[in-house]
């Protein structure tokens, strides 16, 4: 991992070997329980209601008001647009393309990781290389709900942006994060990027 492209490449394929069963083998092996019988079902609602096809917010099998849960990422852009995109498919599709979601999420976590700690000066090459793998790839990055992981590809974005004391993409980051809807996460890493934008 001596140079920064060939990190981002290592990176690369590591996350393709991890993710290998929803990329190469049996995506149906990432079906768990919570994600068949909650987010499955609310994303696949979320996509009908986005194409006028059921009243907004209306939910007859599960939540009483669903778009008040935030764990739902009722409002958080790119869920919104794979649950559209996937009202359009069959079931298997509609979930094959919330797992790519989520994945792509994933990488894009340990891409930022990466990026966060060598901007910072605060490792070596090889060191943010794995501290990108550690923090990424942990229970909570791998965890398969998709508020987890939206809201965790998010947190490296908002503590450097907040370091580097840019405001807007600081605001643009945690209300990312608020919208993708893991709130605890938020409330843990929330207090680290505000020390970070005014010191």
């Amino acid at each position: 991992m001596a140079e920064t492209p060939v990190a981002y490449v290592l990176l690369t394929i590591f996350h393709l070997a991890f993710w290998r069963q929803f990329y190469f083998g049996n995506p149906y092996r990432y079906a768990t329980a919570e994600v068949l019988e909650t987010f499955v079902g609310s994303s696949r609602l979320l996509g009908e209601w986005l194409r006028g096809k059921r009243r907004w917010g209306d939910d007859p099998y599960y939540y009483a008001n669903p778009t008040a849960l935030p764990f739902l990422s009722t409002w958080y852009p790119p869920h919104l647009l794979q649950a559209y995109l996937g009202s359009f498919l069959s079931l298997n599709g509609a979930y094959r393309l919330l797992l790519f979601t989520m994945a792509v999420h994933s990488w894009l976590c340990s891409m930022s990781v990466y990026t966060l700690l060598r901007t910072q000066g605060a490792m070596t090459p090889w060191g943010a290389g794995l501290a990108a793998l550690a923090l990424s790839y942990t229970t909570y990055g791998t965890k398969p709900t998709p508020c987890i992981v939206y809201t965790m590809a998010w947190v490296p974005l908002y503590v450097l942006s907040a370091s580097q004391h840019s405001m807007m993409l600081t605001g643009i980051s945690f209300g990312m994060m608020l919208l993708a809807g893991y709130w605890p996460m938020v409330v843990v890493f929330g207090g680290v990027g505000c020390c970070r934008l005014f010191s």
